[in-house]
């Protein structure tokens, strides 16, 4: 049974019905509003158990859909134009699903028409923990929420829906507040409002999804965090090199090109895609550029080539028959052994094994695109062959939680698409959205695995789940990708007893564990054989991206296939000229920069961080403070002879 909704209507013209979120009422689009109201009629509305519309005993898609539909026939509205927020997009399908003559066309933003894992767990779990009897200020509501909801504005977002009892309804000894939504409705229906939008038959209209912008999360929590950690020191602030405005207006420039068609890129120079095998969307490039009086040059650029039994990608592929080369040397001194999909599977298998603890944890670092997805599947493969238990798994990545969205709306297109959509289904494995949720995995209890970003263990939110289980000798640490030199993945893997995390020493009992075959990179017989399939190469092969062992080591390797004399090995800011009979170095005025031979090699920042380490160490372990005395003293000392 369908019910009145409150509403508001503002400007003139054609309708426009504005729906809003979860926990949300129709003041929340009221800036849209305003936007559109010279040029439509708006509608905002209530949904039930929201705002000043009814509450009621039941909320799901159909019912809310059925209240839009009557809000249409009471205002004589035959057919109108739905704008829907995250919830409220949801009910904008149902409502073109349910009655798709009434709709013209929809706009959804930041949500998509498939069933979700539940994501506000913690905020449901903070809202009924409010104590409404005692809580005599808003105030003092913030501060208890404040328990669950770590940010500011996401609470005082949740608190608008706090209404103060008028002072003629107030009881004695009776709350100072209630609340305008119907929360245990909300709480008791919570499945249904994660389940996806369902009628009998497509909505052909046009529709509009519109997704909000995460690119730049990384850069503004990491700078966040930075910035409140100079603050108590008195250092100044910074801020990001980039925030999310920049990269909505980066991404306005990207126009798409399909493998192995040639483009124009400027004066003359023409390129063309080809795909590199290492993660979805990766590519070599191929330019060909004009050389006056002689045949055009062409070069390759590898960019990461993938390897073999790449799980979700079709292998490297390019032509032959390049004057120039310039390939990547990440894995140029390993020879993976075992490196079958079925050798990585028995490993990854071993793994969970072993690190199976009532009272642990399983953290995987990992990167967002690809590695992560990898993993799901081949999870998903041993859980369903009852290989290993379904032990919870939790995604804690905005990013990768959009990536995999990606994969899952085109799986049909990958190889093993299908186990990857049966794993996003699975009831043990769940996303985080929010820092909320994210920080509530510190409180999970029993064993579970949790893949976060980033893979190098550089940002994101590894560094938190590391933080509070690395001193723990139940949690294990699996790596299973590159970690580069200076990188805390890397240091971790060389066996460090301590780290810096954010400022913080934290000792290392977490056992500490890796496996390479889930790396993105060819080793060094894949790259080989790869440059081998490009060749005759005519001029030369630059090799880069690469610590020195393995640059040295794939020149060595590619004895027989390349001569010797035609490998180059460019230092940071070489220049060349490139002849069509070989790469003649260009002298040029210094960069002032680092120094050309430090790329590869741990700087100053990893120096100082190992430095205070070991100065704690050896002071908590002295004989008594007056040795204690004498170490600082001899510090001093030498840092004096230094200035």
């Amino acid at each position: 049974m369908s019910v009145e909704l409150n509403h508001r209507i503002t400007g003139e013209g054609a309708p426009l019905i504005l729906l809003h979120g979860l926990f949300g009422s129709l003041e929340n689009l009221g800036g849209i509003a305003r936007r559109l109201q010279d040029e439509w009629q708006i509608h905002a509305l209530d949904q039930r158990n929201h705002g000043g519309s009814p509450h009621t005993d039941s909320m799901d898609y159909p019912a809310m859909a059925a209240d839009v539909i009557a809000y249409l026939d009471r205002q004589g509205i035959d057919k109108a134009r739905i704008l829907g927020h995250s919830m409220g997009g949801k009910v904008a399908m149902q409502v073109a699903l349910q009655a798709p003559e009434r709709v013209e066309k929809i706009v959804v933003a930041d949500i998509a028409p498939v069933s979700y894992k539940p994501r506000h767990d913690v905020i449901l779990e903070g809202l009924k923990s409010l104590d409404l009897k005692s809580i005599r200020t808003r105030q003092e509501a913030d501060a208890a929420l404040s328990e669950y909801v770590e940010l500011p504005p996401t609470r005082q977002f949740l608190l608008k829906n706090l209404e103060r009892v008028p002072r003629d309804e107030q009881l004695e000894d009776g709350p100072a507040f209630r609340w305008r939504l119907n929360l245990p409705v909300i709480d008791a229906s919570y499945a249904n409002l994660t389940s996806a939008p369902e009628g009998s038959g497509p909505f052909d209209g046009p529709v509009l999804f519109i997704k909000g912008g995460d690119s730049a999360y990384i850069q503004d929590t990491e700078v966040a965090h930075l910035n409140r950690r100079n603050k108590r020191r008195g250092r100044r602030t910074v801020v990001p090199i980039y925030d999310g405005a920049d990269v909505v207006n980066c991404l306005k420039q990207f126009e798409p090109v399909a493998l192995g068609d040639w483009f124009t890129v400027a004066g003359g120079i023409r390129a063309r895609y080809w795909n590199a095998g290492h993660l979805l969307g990766s590519a070599s490039i191929e330019l060909e550029c004009p050389a006056p009086g002689e045949r055009p040059r062409r070069l390759l650029f590898s960019g990461d080539i993938g390897p073999e039994h790449k799980l979700l990608q079709a292998d490297p592929s390019a032509p032959s028959g390049f004057d120039y080369v310039i390939c990547e040397s990440t894995y140029g001194d390993r020879d993976r052994e075992g490196a079958s999909e079925a050798d990585r599977r028995r490993l990854l298998r071993e793994a969970v094994e072993a690190a199976l603890d009532p009272d642990g944890a399983l953290l995987i670092p990992s990167f967002a695109v690809e590695r992560t997805q990898e993993l799901l599947v081949d999870l998903q493969i041993l859980i369903e062959s009852g290989d290993l238990p379904a032990v919870p798994i939790i995604i804690d990545s905005p990013l990768a939680t959009r990536a995999t969205g990606v994969f899952a709306r085109h799986a049909r297109e990958l190889d093993h698409g299908e186990i990857l959509s049966r794993a996003l289904t699975s009831p043990n494995i769940r996303f985080t959205e929010s820092a909320e949720e994210s920080k509530a995995l510190d409180r999970l209890k029993g064993f579970h695995i949790v893949i976060a970003a980033s893979g190098m263990c550089e940002a994101g939110r590894i560094r938190h789940r590391l933080r509070n289980w690395l001193w723990r000798p139940q949690a294990t640490v699996l790596f299973v990708g590159f970690q580069a030199q200076g990188t805390l993945g890397r240091i971790l893997r060389d066996g460090a007893s301590t780290v810096r995390i954010q400022g913080d020493e934290v000792i290392v009992r977490a056992k500490i564990r890796a496996i390479d075959l889930y790396s993105g990179h060819a080793d060094g017989p894949e790259l080989r054989e790869w440059l081998s399939e490009r060749c005759p190469v005519a001029a030369g092969v630059f090799l880069v991206h690469g610590e020195v062992e393995a640059i040295d080591a794939l020149k060595a390797r590619l004895a027989g296939v390349v001569a010797q004399e035609r490998i180059v090995i460019p230092q940071l800011d070489a220049a060349f000229r490139l002849t069509a009979r070989s790469a003649v170095p260009v002298s040029s005025e210094p960069v002032s920069r680092i120094d050309p031979a430090q790329p590869g090699h741990l700087d100053w920042h990893n120096e100082v961080s190992r430095l205070l380490l070991d100065i704690n160490e050896r002071l908590e372990n002295a004989a008594g403070d007056k040795a204690r005395g004498v170490m600082i003293r001899k510090l001093r000392r030498a840092m004096s002879e230094a200035d």
